[in-house]
């Protein structure tokens, strides 16, 4: 057998002075060493941190089945909280958590079952809420250490079978097993219940010792706050935050020492020091560095990384690349008339595409053109920069090409991509797909001019109502794309 201290969180353990108390404690089990497990971790626990924590290795010739001794802590007076972990080559196989009142040097025998495995079951059904721990394949609160908490024998059928009959403690049966709880409220001032003994003052009153904190009248005196001489009240300690500084101190609070943290959580910056108090420097930094796949110099804000030092040559510190397989799009990178968002601004050619002004909504971009062109040549100048002629196919688009119209300040008559160049009447759009959404003004469309020849469409920027034309006529145009 090896013993090894793993970890004390705190400066000080719990030295009660001259005759301290101390808690040993043993492990009874019928887990093989060296076959089910081969290491077990107890700790010492003291509010929601942990005093002390030792690290045992067992093997072959180590008997584990009558009580084992794992480790001895100086505890004082008073309960003490204690873990047992016992780990084999798989990982965990067994775990208990314990209360031990401790009155002068006690030793107390936790019992880990193989049946109870990981002990996840608890409580069960029928079970009392604080019946968290298993024992022999029963639910017990954890004040029961071991056999101490069977009774008649540990097998029941009814809750009859299971009375202690030692005056103070109650019995029931759960699943076959007998759960004996004991109640210090049935027992004098003073006194505490020990199953199948009855009530006791040995350790009470007649054996005043410190006061430490664990809601008990340690030194026989009302008038003594609880915890007031506890070595760990006003200890440094480490809240319940991410980082690993001591920046709080204990405070007793309902009989368990709580860490008041006081100060803000410290993180990690890269400035050569430690700050989240880990033994670490700088292992997490403030500073952003996102991959450039396109080369451009900048790079992808979604796949940031915060380290103090570069992750490797494709990371920049520069971030805001809308599309970083693409050399030609980055923030301020001139922007072109394509279609596209080429400077990552979330506006769409804007002032890239000369003579025209665009518009970006949420779906849609519209690119208005004061240039006045042909029907046909505006389709093919739209088309160019990877739009199309207007399509206008509902009333919700029809208010988007109004608001673009008054966002631009460009006004007149504009083509749109509705014609019927192809049957006379039927009116489709640009790439011949029908539409089942129109705004024709009064009397539209009218096939007017020489020989009835106006088939292309034109919408005015001042009431946004359309007309047909001749479309061999110049007039400004509208183009449209989907986001």
């Amino acid at each position: 057998m090896r013993r090894t201290l793993l970890a004390a969180t705190f400066s000080l353990l719990a030295c009660a002075g001259s005759g301290s108390a101390t808690l040993t404690v043993a492990l009874e089990t019928d887990l093989q060493p060296f076959v089910d497990f081969d290491e077990v971790d107890v700790q010492w626990i003291r509010g929601d941190a942990i005093v002390a924590m030792e690290r045992v290795e067992v093997g072959p010739g180590d008997d584990v089945s009558r009580g084992f001794d794992l480790a001895t802590f100086a505890t004082g007076n008073g309960r003490a909280e204690i873990a047992v972990r016992l780990y084999g080559s798989a990982g965990e196989v067994g775990r208990r958590r314990a209360f031990v009142d401790v009155r002068g040097d006690t030793r107390a025998v936790i019992l880990v079952s193989a049946e109870c495995g990981l002990g996840e079951a608890c409580p069960g059904e029928g079970d009392s809420f604080d019946a968290t721990e298993c024992i022999a394949g029963a639910c017990f609160p954890p004040t029961c250490l071991g056999r101490d908490c069977l009774g008649g024998g540990g097998s029941c059928d009814v809750d009859a079978d299971c009375d202690p009959r030692d005056g103070c403690s109650s019995g029931r049966c759960s699943r076959g097993r007998c759960v004996v709880t004991p109640d210090d409220g049935a027992c004098a001032a003073g006194q505490r219940c020990v199953v199948g003994v009855g009530c006791t003052s040995g350790g009470g009153c007649d054996d005043p010792g410190p006061e430490v904190c664990n809601g008990v009248d340690d030194d026989c005196d009302a008038s003594t706050p609880d915890g007031a001489e506890d070595p760990m009240l006003g200890e440094s300690c480490d809240g319940d935050d991410a980082d690993l500084c001591t920046r709080g101190s204990f405070v007793c609070v309902g009989g368990a020492l709580v860490c008041e943290e006081t100060g803000p959580e410290a993180t990690e910056t890269c400035d050569g020091t430690d700050e989240d108090c880990d033994g670490l420097i700088d292992e997490t930094g403030d500073e952003a560095w996102y991959p450039d796949e396109d080369g451009d110099g900048y790079g992808d804000e979604a796949r940031v990384e915060l380290t103090c030092e570069r992750p490797g040559p494709e990371y920049v510190s520069r971030g805001g690349d809308c599309a970083d397989r693409d050399e030609n799009v980055f923030p301020d990178s001139p922007e072109g008339c394509n279609a596209a968002d080429d400077d990552c601004d979330g506006a769409i050619d804007e002032g890239g595409c000369v003579g025209c002004e665009s518009h970006t909504t949420a779906d849609a971009v519209f690119l208005v053109c004061r240039t006045s062109r042909r029907w046909t040549d505006a389709v093919g100048l739209c088309e160019g920069g990877g739009y199309e002629l207007a399509r206008i196919d509902s009333a919700a688009r029809q208010a988007e090409l109004e608001a673009a119209f008054a966002a631009t300040g460009i006004s007149g008559s504009f083509w749109i991509g509705y014609n019927d160049r192809s049957t006379e009447g039927i009116f489709r759009w640009a790439d011949g797909s029908a539409s089942g959404y129109d705004n024709w003004a009064s009397g539209e469309p009218d096939d007017g001019g020489t020989f009835g020849t106006e088939n292309c469409a034109l919408v005015s920027s001042s009431d946004g109502l359309w007309r047909d034309e001749g479309c061999g006529s110049e007039e400004r145009y509208v183009c449209t794309v989907e986001r």
